[in-house]
């Protein structure tokens, strides 16, 4: 039975897909290359049968995954998910392995495995929100969230708040957050580029604002949360909502 959402996780939902775009761009671009390396080193193989055979399989399985994502069909995310698998496979299946006596030497000869398994299990639940997202029955929601990325890519945007994280290792991403009513519209955007490497909608009571005693902000989300400075002043619609009694 297929779940039924509330208005909000319906947003939310479409804004996690949202953010997907222009990596899946990168990948429509960069599958057709893949395929066409893939083919090379299979058919001018000079390895054993065994691993031309295997190479074959793989520049095959890429060439019809890159097929695949030329197409607007709401399912293809399942494709590059499919060919994450089929190259962890390629690893655990080639012989053509460096000889190994230690347990690093291991490690090295079978690390690709693994982490062709985490991306392609990562890939799957992408897959899994693409497909929903793209439906029929939810381009109100893709419009909704479109709208609002695009108001927070701008600079001269209304009721957004703007974060930059104060740390050494997370300077280079910033936090936008729009008051959308009924809702909050969180995104994580790369410092210069303003690319959207993240979106969320919450409901009001999800995301709580505390201004701290060293002209910090402590922003929480549900169970995440960040410490960062202020790059604009304050929107007038943020301030019955700001918690001034915290300590750093």
């Amino acid at each position: 039975m297929p779940r039924t959402y509330s208005d909000i996780e319906r947003l939310d939902l479409a804004a996690r897909v949202q953010y997907l775009s222009d990596m899946l761009s990168r990948w429509q671009v960069g599958l057709p290359l893949l395929a066409f390396l893939a083919a090379i080193l299979s058919f001018g193989s000079t390895a054993d049968r065994h691993e031309t055979w295997l190479m074959r399989i793989v520049a095959g399985c890429t060439v019809m995954a890159a097929v695949i994502f030329c197409f607007a069909w709401r399912y293809k995310v399942y494709a590059l998910a499919t060919l994450f698998f089929i190259w962890a496979a390629l690893v655990m299946f080639s012989h053509d392995h460096p000889a190994w006596h230690t347990v690093s030497g291991w490690v090295a000869a079978h690390s690709l495995a693994p982490m062709f398994i985490c991306w392609g299990c990562a890939w799957l639940i992408a897959a899994r929100r693409y497909a929903v997202v793209y439906g029929s029955d939810w381009q109100a929601e893709r419009d909704q969230v479109e709208e609002w990325c695009r108001m927070l890519k701008r600079d001269d945007s209304g009721p957004i708040a703007e974060f930059i994280l104060g740390s050494f290792w997370k300077g280079i991403w910033t936090y936008r957050i729009l008051h959308a009513g009924d809702c909050w519209v969180v995104a994580k955007l790369t410092k210069h580029s303003r690319l959207i490497i993240d979106c969320r909608v919450y409901e009001l009571h999800q995301v709580t604002f505390t201004k701290l005693a060293n002209e910090k902000w402590k922003i929480a989300m549900n169970q995440k949360q960040f410490t960062g400075k202020m790059q604009r002043s304050l929107p007038p619609v943020f301030d019955s909502l700001v918690r001034q009694d915290a300590r750093d």
